[in-house]
């Protein structure tokens, strides 16, 4: 079995590392303490990269992108501990939007322009079953 990267995911990879790498320390801890937590530009960046709709299939509006290059995109962010919701504001509510049929609502997730997230558990909650 061949395991190694084809040359489109390796340029794939490079570029979303080029993205996530130009953020300091002292700008994370101003996003981390924003109100909103992320920053805005970065956020529409994402979306025309079209990493946000990575996980959507086409007829959706996405980029019908597989478990490999969903996987190479977050670790590409995670390495570079970059402050970005990627998964939790944009991946996951995309994915179940288009499960669900809410064509409008995930138009607004994929280009950007919506922030949506998965209230899975009340704030304050622990994991503990």
């Amino acid at each position: 079995m061949n395991f190694d990267l084809s040359e489109e995911q390796e340029m794939f990879v490079s570029s979303v590392e080029r993205f996530a790498a130009p953020i300091d320390v002292e700008a994370r801890r101003r996003l981390r303490l924003s109100p909103t937590g992320y920053d805005g530009a970065r956020w529409q960046e994402l979306a025309e990269m079209g990493l946000i709709a990575l996980a959507a299939g086409e007829d959706a509006g996405g980029m019908a992108g597989s478990a490999v290059d969903l996987a190479l995109v977050l670790e590409a962010i995670g390495k570079a501990n970059a402050p970005d919701p990627l998964l939790e504001h944009g991946i996951l509510p995309a994915l179940l939007l288009e499960r669900g049929g809410a064509a409008e609502a995930l138009e607004g997730v994929l280009a950007g322009t919506t922030l949506a997230t998965l209230a899975w558990t009340e704030r304050g909650q622990r994991y503990s079953l």
